[in-house]
């Protein structure tokens, strides 16, 4: 299945160091849980707000760890959300 990650900082409430670090800890559990790796992408360095983006794909049987590894990650971060989008790709 494929699945989206978005995560952002438009609160504010982390500095250019945690931001990264979230990132880098977001990355790790994808790449723990993913078969495949899409894109990964995200706001340009000057913005005055960061964002990031995960497109992966996941075997459905992970999805409930995966789930439960972000949701981890969010409230260490101290973070109101992430956003996982999970869907099954066409390729036409």
């Amino acid at each position: 299945m494929l699945i989206s990650v978005q995560a952002g900082n438009s609160d504010n409430k982390l500095t250019q160091q945690e931001w990264s670090d979230f990132v880098r800890q977001l990355d790790a559990i994808l790449d723990a849980h993913e078969t495949a790796r899409h894109f990964f992408g995200g706001s340009e360095t000057y913005a005055k707000w960061q964002n990031v983006c995960f497109v992966c794909e996941v075997k459905a049987e992970e999805l409930e760890s995966l789930k439960e590894s972000l949701k981890d990650c969010r409230e260490f971060y101290h973070q109101d959300s992430v956003c996982l989008l999970v869907g099954k790709a066409e390729f036409v």
